[in-house]
């Protein structure tokens, strides 16, 4: 009996102390898994964050929360949803769920009939085994086998075609006038098949020469030299790959990711019929392809490495005969507006965008098929979402209008916001801005890196907002990824609207165990490098920045010579 009353009492202490602990916890925000790996932090470079009362939309930007955020992805990374993948169930749930949020937060639908989707019309084909690539060798043409010696890596739009003429190698395949560059200008290339090497050249005095030695620009993208290619007359384009290529992308992954089927974007009303037959020749068969040249597949490797790569003759015929099946099929994107608030200015849009899209169900890895992609992307998608809840918090509206976009088809090739270019809501001449945010909050717990941050003046908007809640802005250590051409702003930047990418940070040191979770089963929800606490502080940043840019008095700008900056003028 008498022992009775103390264990009472300690009873009652323990339970007032968990309360409290527990309480604590609650307004703290705890999320599972927010640890990044530990090689990752630099606790001595973290930046002290403005006070949060002082920061602009105070009430707004406190709408955007690690919780929220974690919530969101923990729904759309789910297995429910299968992957995402592009046309499937999974990612007409994530449409839905993402056009539901966006009107629970107030954006008025501009799509289709009144709706928030955009309808996007796209074409799948599907490349048959009996496609065959045919090369001259000793006046015989000797037949290549599809997806063993060579990819098709893009289609035109009739299911059965047969090209045949001469080859002729053309060094990197690249003409640019501001470099005073041109593989073209001394051969016709009319009903001939152009042979180049993957890459560009590069100046070891003049680093401003295409980019420099340690990164490219937009000329050393396929689809750029088969669009040069075709304006020239050509009938077909084939890649070779280079070793330095091949030293990122090996060829059992080129397979695998151009042995899908191929898709792209078909406006309603739009033909298939302008766009080239594109080639990768497996490394192997390359010699078949320079046989009887004056150089040799290590020839022309050494001297794409050196950067003084030029075209020669090849005198030789190829022929190729496509074989494909050809559907058509229509998915979403997902819009949202909020009108600003200033008469003038209400009529300049800034688009805030991320792809909802991943890959599917695939390949088992350690015993799972789902590719959620948790952090690819609706780690993006998620910091869309969470804007577009703080913009509506806001007692005023910006001045400038804001869309939200969710595209799909992003993983297809930035489909998705290459229809949204082709078929605007609002004119692209009155689109000042894009803001892409495609994976966020995984490893550096302390930065962001800010691709494109060099190229206009968002770059210097977006960094001081960063300092403002306390990230570091990290450079890119990996500029040979050429980020800026892979995401959904490159699409917009090609229309000369200039667009930024905030972007997780990342150190070349991390990339193998990166590696080991990107376009993997392992992307989901568990990832250990996510830290949803960072996720918060990078969302807000990007909040400070389109904020700022929305009540500015000028528009953005591409910075001089910036490649994009030619085409702002068309607009």
């Amino acid at each position: 009996m008498y022992f009775r009353i103390p264990i009472v009492i300690l009873f009652i202490i323990v339970c007032l102390a968990g309360f409290v602990v527990l309480k604590g916890n609650l307004n703290s925000t705890p999320v599972a898994n927010s640890q990044p790996i530990e090689n990752t932090i630099n606790k001595e470079t973290v930046v002290e964050p403005k006070r949060a009362d002082l920061l602009p939309g105070t009430a707004a930007i406190n709408t955007i929360t690690a919780r929220d955020l974690h919530a969101h992805i923990d729904f759309l990374a789910d297995d429910l949803l299968e992957g995402r993948d592009t046309n499937s169930r999974g990612i007409r749930v994530a449409a839905r769920y993402i056009a539901a949020h966006f009107e629970r937060t107030g954006l008025q639908p501009v799509g289709e009939a009144n709706t928030f989707y955009q309808p996007v019309h796209l074409n799948e084909r599907i490349i048959s085994s009996n496609t065959q690539l045919s090369v001259e060798i000793d006046g015989e043409m000797i037949p290549l086998k599809c997806n063993e010696d060579f990819l098709i890596t893009n289609l035109p739009g009739k299911s059965e075609t047969r090209y045949s003429g001469e080859m002729v190698f053309l060094g990197f395949g690249i003409t640019a006038e501001e470099y005073d560059y041109d593989d073209f200008k001394d051969e016709s290339v009319k009903n001939k098949f152009v042979v180049y090497v993957t890459g560009e050249p590069y100046s070891e005095n003049d680093s401003s020469f295409f980019k420099g030695k340690d990164t490219v620009s937009g000329y050393s993208t396929r689809g750029a030299k088969s669009k040069t290619a075709l304006a020239a007359g050509a009938i077909g384009t084939i890649g070779i790959t280079s070793s330095e290529y091949l030293s990122k992308y090996k060829w059992p992954l080129i397979r695998r990711y151009f042995g899908k089927p191929i898709l792209s974007v078909k406006s309603p009303g739009e033909k298939l019929n302008s766009t080239l037959p594109d080639i990768y020749i497996h490394p192997k068969a390359v010699d078949l392809i320079l046989a009887g040249s004056q150089k040799n597949y290590e020839a022309i490797d050494e001297d794409a490495a050196s950067g003084s790569l030029k075209p020669f003759k090849l005198n030789r015929k190829a022929e190729l005969v496509l074989r494909f099946k050809n559907d058509d099929m229509i998915d979403n994107n997902v819009v949202g507006y909020l009108e600003g608030s200033d008469p003038k200015l209400k009529s300049e849009v800034i688009i805030i965008s991320s792809h909802y899209d991943h890959i599917g169900v695939g390949a088992v890895v350690e015993g799972d098929s789902i590719y959620n992609g948790a952090a690819d992307n609706a780690s993006g998608t998620s910091g869309v979402l969470e804007l577009a809840e703080a913009f509506g918090q806001l007692s005023t509206p910006p001045k400038r209008s804001l869309l939200f976009l969710a595209v799909t088809a992003e993983e297809k090739g930035l489909l998705g916001s290459e229809y949204y270019v082709k078929n605007p809501i609002f004119p692209i001449s009155k689109t000042i801005a894009n803001f892409n945010i495609d994976m966020i909050g995984i490893g550096d717990s302390t930065a962001m890196v800010i691709i494109g941050q060099e190229m206009s003046s968002l770059g210097e908007v977006l960094a001081n907002a960063c300092e403002q809640v306390g990230l570091r802005v990290q450079p890119d250590d990996m500029p040979e990824q050429r980020i800026f051409y892979r995401s959904d702003h490159y699409n917009f930047a090609k229309k000369g609207i200039p667009a930024i990418f905030p972007n997780f940070a990342m150190k070349r040191a991390d990339f193998p165990e990166f590696s080991k979770f990107y376009h993997k089963p392992q992307d989901d929800i568990n990832w250990n490098w996510f830290n949803f606490n960072t996720m918060e502080k990078q969302i807000q940043a990007v909040f400070l920045a389109v904020l700022s840019v929305a009540n500015a008095d000028t528009v953005p700008e591409w910075e001089t010579g910036v490649e994009f900056a030619k085409y702002r003028k068309g607009n």
